[in-house]
């Protein structure tokens, strides 16, 4: 046996493997009596080989079963199960493997790799910690850590890690590359260059280097060095589909359309995996004026047959169907800041009504702005997906039990149409960013628009369902900085100057010729353009050469590049009149002319591109600025440039009336959006009670403005509250409850929430400024349990930091008989607990604080008066006051508990001692769910429970402060 096993071992490990030929030498070895561990080993390393991976890890386990406690058969099942995609079963055995060998150096890292793949960032930092600890001259930890930062966004921890890995292996080219790609996307684009330029010093002719420099010209608007350096790649890689896209780039915004659009369909043949040839193609279609809305449509259906998933993915199937119930609506884009997406959605975002709508965002982008910091404000959870692949990005959205899913990216860049594909959340819906058309996705439900931008009888032209607005389809967000109005430029000038603000891809020959016909009609006239790539001399020559063709000098045209925001905004009291481009049309560029007090001539396009100026302008009260047709739109240009007093009188005018106007109100379009969201909610939970297939359930949608009737307090207590009929929500009393030593500020509120199987309505006494968390408990389900925990009259719940009692009312929901066991030691609210829970015989209460040791403590009440309390400093400053402590597993042996189905800690800061005061009864509870207060705190919670596994996350990470959910590994292997 040993020659064959010998033998085996070699043709494994040589460098061109043969396993065939060693699975003939060791299958005869099968039938022997006598099996060494080897011949499974060997015969599952052959299976791994052959990618043959369920074969292999049932060898590897026949393996283990003969006594291999060899460190690497553990690893090598746990790489089976990772390339299965089975990734709890890669972590048990990854975590087996490290616990044989800790030493174990590859172990580490795959463990690392694990968790990256499934965005548990700081455990897998964590593994690669110890790994470093373990080789720290291994370069290859340092960049995978850098690559983690890079992800999350932590852009200068990345270069530093980039910078480390350099300093031990200078010739790793992807740490270069790397270091280049963040630079430029940060727009440091002099230190993007220099690192590329050390990249091409040691390898001159890097495919990637290269396709990143050229990436780089164009940023920076050096359009003839981008173009002659791709075309110099495709002569050597014709079928590199990035290099093509990335040529065609160039040509589109150069105003190269057809021969932009024939790169893209070849990159499309070429690469079909590189998803933005299609969306570029898509919506570079739109800036060429020889292509019909019937062709454009048509282009839409490829999205499908590219990069549908084969199989129709099952949307998840929320418990609750309840057509009043609060909803959840996730929004997810990387213009979550000042973008056009972040002007059109903030304020609007900021006035939806939180009883009826629960705001989650998820960010495609590291960028943070005033912006970002409003919309975050306004969300009832903010996550950072920056790094995820599709498919975590669609289990995190399944996860938070998402009823709508608003995709805010379309086919701009960055996008995530293949998360939106595996349909995570029962409704989706296509709303402002990168919609210039239909998606052309089959999983996206509805798309809301208006009346103007997709005028009735254009639905032939949209794969979703029209949810038409009342009036515009987004509400614009005024900046945060003043800008004064100037007087209309012509009165100082002597002479008219038009302007466009917009990307000048938007500006092709036919719409020039257009425009010189306007300024012959005005003499001296003069026409300045706006854009960044006006740094660029090829970008203007296109633009002087045709408007020379057609008879207007150079000297009539005046362009300046990139500028802040602000100054851009500024620059418009340079311009009397803007006018618009097509067949793809100004959107924030008219809002923000109309808010500078300038007016938009608009000719409507063919497709929602080219309507976005006739939407705002009609909403905005000046439809008399649109036209339908180029002899129209010269005439009003010409005849407004004639009325010098009417241009004065509107640069005065124009702001209030915006501002006055639904384009700018904020409550009104958030109140229309509540009702839009409704109305879909609606007809996706008459879908269900039809049991209507996927796609015959929406139908297009007018919105209405009626307004939600509100609930009066009377209405909800008149029939008491054991009344059933008494509508769902959480409603008020505001006659203030007495209690002795208690918040001042304390109200009774009524809890009918229906959402659990055993819910009733509840009187729970609360200050007022806690009523939130209420909402969070009975509405967001903060504390909801997996759905492998069913309690009985015999599951014990523990809730330390019961605080009023609200976890421990809502767990008697989940079952009204279990054993629920509350501690809290703050005197000032206790009143408020026993009060709360008076009469519900299996909720016992005990005023005491847990931790891992006895005696007594100081307890620091909230500087507010809020009823929230702490033992740790970080709540210093309100009363403070000695209350009675014990060990908390002391504590609950006294109450005769030796196992417990699920604990809740929520104490402001001690979490971490009461788990070392109850170590010894972990191994018997199920579920964990707490708070942590600082990354150390999160590491030593994570080492306490070994035996757990993570759950739930409420934050993303790195952050300092969160929820996490842990059940026992025990449960999850059954």
């Amino acid at each position: 046996m040993k020659v064959e096993l010998a033998r085996a071992q070699k043709l494994l490990d040589q460098r061109y493997p043969d396993p065939d030929e060693a699975i003939k030498l060791l299958d005869p070895l099968l039938r022997r009596e006598s099996k060494h561990w080897l011949v499974y080993y060997f015969l599952g390393i052959a299976q791994m080989q052959k990618s043959n991976f369920e074969k292999a890890i049932g060898y590897f386990e026949k393996s283990i079963g003969e006594h291999d406690q060899n460190s690497q058969t553990y690893l090598l099942v746990a790489r089976c199960y990772y390339e299965l995609q089975d990734f709890e079963n890669a972590e048990r055995f990854g975590k087996a493997a490290v616990q044989l060998n800790q030493e174990l150096l590859d172990a580490w890292m795959f463990m690392g790799q694990l968790y990256w793949d499934q965005a548990l960032l700081n455990k897998a930092i964590q593994c690669y910690t110890i790994a470093n600890k373990l080789d720290p001259k291994n370069y290859l930890i340092a960049y995978n850590i850098g690559q983690i930062y890079a992800d999350q966004g932590d852009y200068k921890k990345a270069l530093e890690l980039y910078d480390i890995t350099l300093q031990m292996e200078p010739k790793l080219i992807d740490a270069g590359i790397k270091k280049a790609q963040i630079y430029q996307s940060i727009g440091e684009h002099e230190q993007a260059e220099e690192a590329i330029g050390k990249v091409l010093e040691i390898d001159s002719e890097n495919l990637l280097a290269l396709s990143v420099l050229s990436l780089l010209y164009r940023a920076m608007g050096r359009y003839s060095e981008a173009i002659e350096l791709n075309e110099r790649l495709l002569d050597r890689y014709p079928n590199d589909g990035n290099v093509r896209v990335n040529y065609a780039l160039c040509l589109v915004e150069t105003g190269q359309y057809d021969e932009a659009e024939k790169n893209y369909r070849r990159a499309l043949k070429d690469a079909p995996e590189t998803q933005q040839s299609l969306s570029n193609y898509l919506m570079g279609i739109h800036y060429n004026p020889k292509r019909t809305k019937e062709e454009i449509f048509e282009a839409h259906s490829l999205w499908d047959q590219y990069y549908a998933p084969e199989e129709r993915p099952e949307r998840p199937v929320p418990a609750n169907n309840d057509k009043d119930k609060k909803l959840r609506v996730g929004f997810i884009s990387g213009g979550f800041k000042k973008h056009p997406v972040g002007w059109m959605i903030t304020s609007a975002l900021e006035e939806l009504p939180k009883d009826e709508i629960a705001t989650y965002i998820y960010t495609t982008d590291t960028y943070h702005d005033s912006l970002t910091k409003r919309i975050r404000e306004a969300s009832a959870k903010w996550t950072s997906v920056v790094g995820y692949s599709d498919e975590v990005v669609a289990q995190i959205i399944k996860d938070d039990e998402i009823d709508i899913l608003v995709e805010l990216s379309g086919h701009s860049s960055g996008n995530r149409l293949k998360t939106v594909a595996l349909e995570p959340a029962p409704i989706t819906i296509k709303w402002v960013g990168g919609l210039f058309n239909t998606s052309g996705l089959q999983s996206m439900d509805y798309l809301l628009t208006d009346a103007k931008e997709s005028p009735e009888g254009e639905e032939p032209f949209y794969t979703e369902k029209l949810v038409r607005m009342p009036d515009d389809y987004v509400c614009y967000t005024l900046p945060n900085y003043d800008i004064d109005l100037a007087e209309a430029p012509v009165t100082q000038n002597g002479y008219i100057t038009f302007g466009c603000f917009n990307n000048p891809t938007k500006i092709n020959t036919q719409l020039l010729s257009k425009w010189a016909e306007i300024l012959k009609q005005v003499p001296d006239s003069r026409l300045f353009l706006k854009s960044k790539q006006y740094d660029t001399e090829l970008v203007r020559e296109r633009i002087t050469q045709h408007l020379a063709e057609c008879g207007i000098e150079e000297d009539r045209v005046i362009f300046e590049g990139y500028s802040l925001h602000n100054e851009l905004l500024e620059c418009y009291n340079k311009i009397d009149i803007a006018l618009d481009p097509w067949p793809y049309s100004g959107g924030l560029t008219t809002i923000e002319a109309l808010w500078m007090g300038v007016p938009v001539i608009t000719n409507s396009g063919p497709t929602f591109a080219g309507r976005h100026s006739t939407s705002h302008l009609t909403n905005a009260g000046f439809p008399e600025w649109v036209t339908n047709n180029w002899e129209d739109y010269i005439q009003k240009a010409v005849s407004l440039a004639g009325d010098v007093d009417q241009l004065s009188k509107l640069r005065a005018e124009l702001r209030g009336r915006l501002l006055s106007s639904p384009v700018c109100d904020a409550q009104r379009f958030a109140r229309n959006l509540a009702n839009a969201f409704r109305e879909m909610w609606l007809q996706r939970v008459k879908g269900y009670e039809k049991n209507l297939p996927e796609g015959e359930w929406q139908d297009h949608i007018w919105v209405s403005q009626k307004k939600k009737e509100p609930e009066t307090q009377a209405e909800s207590l008149q029939n008491g509250i054991k009344d059933k009929a008494l509508k769902k929500g959480i409603y008020v009393n505001k006659s203030l409850v007495k209690f002795t030593d208690t918040p001042s500020d304390v109200v009774e509120a009524i809890v009918n929430t229906q959402d659990l199987k055993y819910a009733e309505p509840l009187s729970v006494a609360i200050p007022e400024s806690e009523l939130f968390r209420l909402r969070n408990i009975f509405e967001d389900h903060e504390y909801g349990l997996p759905s492998v925990f069913q309690l009985n009259e015999n599951s014990v719940v523990v809730d330390i930091g019961g605080n009023v009692g609200s976890f421990s009312l809502y767990a008697r929901q989940w079952n009204p008989d279990c054993q629920i066991h509350s501690f809290e030691p703050n005197p000032q609210v206790f009143p408020l607990l026993a009060h709360n829970v008076k009469g519900l015989d299996n909720i016992s209460i005990t005023k005491v604080a847990l931790s891992d040791q006895n005696g007594e403590i100081n307890l620091f009440q909230h500087p507010r008066n809020t009823g929230q309390s702490s033992t740790t400093v970080h709540m210093k400053g309100g009363h403070e006051v000695t209350v009675k402590m014990q060990k908390s597993g002391e504590a609950l042996a006294e109450k005769g508990i030796n196992k417990i189905d699920v604990l809740k800690i929520d104490t402001e800061g001690a979490e971490v001692s009461i788990l070392k005061g109850m170590k010894d009864l972990l191994i018997n509870t199920g579920f964990i769910m707490l708070e942590y207060h600082s990354e150390a705190d999160r590491r030593e919670i994570d080492a306490i429970l070994s035996g757990f596994s993570v759950y739930a996350s409420g934050v993303s990470v790195p952050c300092e402060v969160g929820t996490i959910k842990y059940i026992n590994n025990r449960i999850l292997n059954k």
